[in-house]
């Protein structure tokens, strides 16, 4: 072929014809990280920007180390349920079911391009392994003495003072007492 280029070119551009070449969109398209950038770009449209923050820190912290290089066909549920027994074991139920949402998206997004034929996490759901339990804590309220102890605080900043008495009452977190007294 190389002397065929090299002397007759117009044979060696039929010869071509022949051969089927993979365009390097057509390769990219089969890895996992072509649907987490598709992904991404159609929820930056429609999501608050401090959602997308969040989605991406979760998939650059939890989902690309693990899954960005692989073709997304050959990821197999077990692969999955293996990556969140080892690598997601130390977090929260609620964060994994927040990463598993945003794997299930991501796999959506290859489903959808007919990528892939099943979605890998269907199979997982089927076998209990996603079903995990959000622990929430049972709240602590301040006592009435605890709270007239607060009241009585000697200080020039009454308004803070205010806000929290309130804030024990009403039962408001922190950042939205924040937005009131600093909009």
């Amino acid at each position: 072929m190389k002397n065929l280029a090299k002397y007759n070119h117009e044979q060696f551009l039929k010869q071509l014809d022949n051969y089927h070449f993979i365009r390097e969109e057509q390769l990219e398209a089969k890895f996992f990280n072509h649907y987490i950038d598709a992904f991404l770009n159609a929820k930056r449209i429609t999501l608050a920007p401090c959602t997308i923050k969040n989605y991406e820190n979760k998939i650059l912290t939890h989902i690309v180390p693990r899954f960005a290089n692989d073709a997304v066909d050959k990821i197999k549920p077990l692969d999955i349920e293996s990556w969140m027994n080892t690598k997601l074991a130390y977090l929260s139920n609620k964060t994994i079911k927040e990463i598993l949402s945003i794997l299930n998206q991501i796999f959506t997004f290859a489903l959808l391009d007919e990528a892939i034929s099943v979605n890998p996490l269907d199979r997982l759901k089927s076998t209990n392994v996603t079903n995990l339990k959000v622990l929430t804590q049972v709240p602590d309220p301040f006592l009435a003495e605890e709270i007239t102890q607060i009241a009585s605080v000697a200080t020039d900043r009454q308004s803070e003072v205010n806000m929290i008495i309130c804030n024990c009452f009403l039962g408001l977190r922190v950042p939205l007492c924040q937005d009131c007294c600093h909009p």
